[in-house]
């Protein structure tokens, strides 16, 4: 569980990272102005982060191949360094000592882990994109990023509340909060058995929580990618939305 939070927690940052950067090599190298005559702004948006996130789910399924081959020989091999070592200190070392494996992984697990992946990926960066159109150098973005990096942040302050505790009220809480839920809820599913509205619950909150910010990302993001020269400001980037 520890392992699949923080898989996740870099992912945001890193796979964020590409789309921003991405939105803003296209907005100061005026291509933008070229596409945007002929593909719709969300269309554009959406094509990127679609994009991104099937190049994160080819990279993890090569990780996940590539990890399952090694814990395949993992096991037997650390079997037989360890009944070594227990011949050659019978006198001390419980008789269980050679007896070791690598615990299974229920394949609802798995499962789980892609699929809050993906929808964690799809929230976060429909914000990362939004900041890339707003500004026109990654200096000045630091600013509009922090109420992002913090949403990140948060959950793993409550990594080990939620891991000692993964029925109570308040990890219940914390993991269905849609931006809270990549990292908490793959946490819970590796401890308990999650309730089935639980699950599907937090996945329909996390569904619902990306449309409305794509589609609020695209109104920030057809206005901001036309703009140059200048840092907005929260405000401004509020009033973008609300213009028709």
């Amino acid at each position: 569980g520890f392992i699949m939070g923080f898989i996740i927690y870099g992912a945001m940052f890193a796979y964020g990272a590409v789309i921003m950067r991405s939105v803003m090599e296209e907005k100061t190298s005026r291509i933008v102005e070229v596409i945007a005559s002929s593909v719709r702004p969300f269309e554009l948006l959406m094509g990127k982060v679609t994009g991104v996130a099937l190049l994160g789910l080819t990279q993890f399924a090569i990780w996940a191949a590539a990890g399952a081959g090694i814990m395949m020989i993992a096991g037997p091999v650390m079997a037989i360094f360890m009944s070594g070592t227990a011949h050659d200190q019978s006198a001390d070392v419980p008789a269980d000592a050679a007896a070791f494996s690598i615990p299974s992984i229920d394949p609802f697990i798995w499962i789980g882990f892609v699929l809050f992946f993906l929808l964690g990926f799809l929230i976060y960066s429909s914000l990362f994109a939004a900041v890339g159109s707003a500004v026109d150098q990654e200096s000045d973005s630091q600013q509009l990023q922090m109420p992002i990096i913090m949403l990140i942040i948060i959950p793993l302050m409550f990594l080990f509340p939620v891991s000692d505790d993964p029925a109570s009220t308040l990890s219940v809480a914390l993991s269905m909060v849609p931006f809270f839920a990549p990292i908490l809820m793959p946490v819970r599913m590796a401890v308990i058995q999650i309730p089935f509205w639980q699950f599907w619950g937090t996945v329909l909150l996390m569904i619902l929580t990306f449309v409305v910010l794509i589609w609020m990302s695209a109104r920030i993001y057809r206005t901001g990618i036309l703009m140059y020269g200048k840092k907005a400001s929260f405000r401004e980037l509020w009033k973008w939305i609300r213009e028709n």
